[in-house]
């Protein structure tokens, strides 16, 4: 009985994640259409600061540095947004900073195209009410017609914003054997220069950038947590906002 209980949930897993990379290949068709500008975001694991391959640097006390990334399907071009753990911290109201930033500063409004977001399923990141408050007050406030977060299935998240993490790994592992990063300044030309050619965009988020949109939040609206049909909504199980 047990088993074929797993089996079932497995089946099903397996069925939605199927569904999930479909719906991906239909946006990003879209996407190479024009029809719409499809994104991935994440945001990658924490920079350890001073990092180096000196054993002394170990037992160091270390500051960390967060790098989040946005990635446009259709014109590569990569995003980054770096702060380090003194400025702020890597919650839900840094993660729709930085999406405003991409948003106001990067998007261009003569393309007024619907956005479609990719990411992972984290709730305290990327899922919850203060997301939604930022998506509802972009599209009032700059020229876009609509934007979609739709979320990839647990364990089956991978995406092209893993290929940036990559690249700046493997940057960061050619930098250190020239010599240790003592300073978070250090990081942003080994993240810009992480991939041949074109380099990232980088951009160093200060404590300005970072805005309350806890605040917004509440502005917006109180109810995030029942549905129309009085039933508690279940944020881990939404798939698409």
């Amino acid at each position: 009985m047990e088993k074929e209980i797993n089996k079932t949930n497995y089946d099903a897993h397996m069925e939605a994640k199927i569904k999930c990379r479909a719906e991906k290949e239909k946006d990003l068709a879209k996407a190479k259409e024009g029809m719409v500008q499809v994104c991935c975001y994440d945001l990658q694991a924490v920079l350890q600061t001073p990092c180096g391959e000196v054993n002394m640097l170990y037992y160091k006390r270390k500051l960390g540095v967060y790098n989040f990334t946005v990635y446009e399907t259709s014109s590569r071009n990569g995003y980054c947004y770096v702060w380090s753990e003194d400025k702020a911290k890597r919650g839900a109201n840094e993660i729709a900073s930085c999406l405003w930033k991409y948003l106001n500063d990067s998007i261009n409004s003569s393309m007024n195209l619907p956005i479609i977001f990719y990411s992972d399923n984290c709730v305290g990141q990327n899922k919850n009410k203060f997301i939604i408050s930022l998506y509802m007050y972009a599209t009032m406030r700059l020229e876009i017609p609509s934007i979609t977060n739709k979320f990839l299935v647990c364990g089956h998240s991978q995406n092209e914003g893993d290929a940036m993490h990559a690249c700046i790994e493997k940057q960061k592992k050619r930098v250190l054997k020239s010599g240790p990063i003592y300073i978070p300044d250090q990081w942003i030309p080994v993240i810009s220069l992480a991939r041949k050619g074109v380099p990232y965009i980088v951009n160093q988020m200060t404590t300005t950038d970072m805005l309350d949109f806890k605040k917004l939040s509440t502005q917006i609206g109180t109810n995030f947590n029942i549905n129309t049909d009085k039933e508690k909504v279940l944020w881990g199980n939404i798939k698409v906002i």
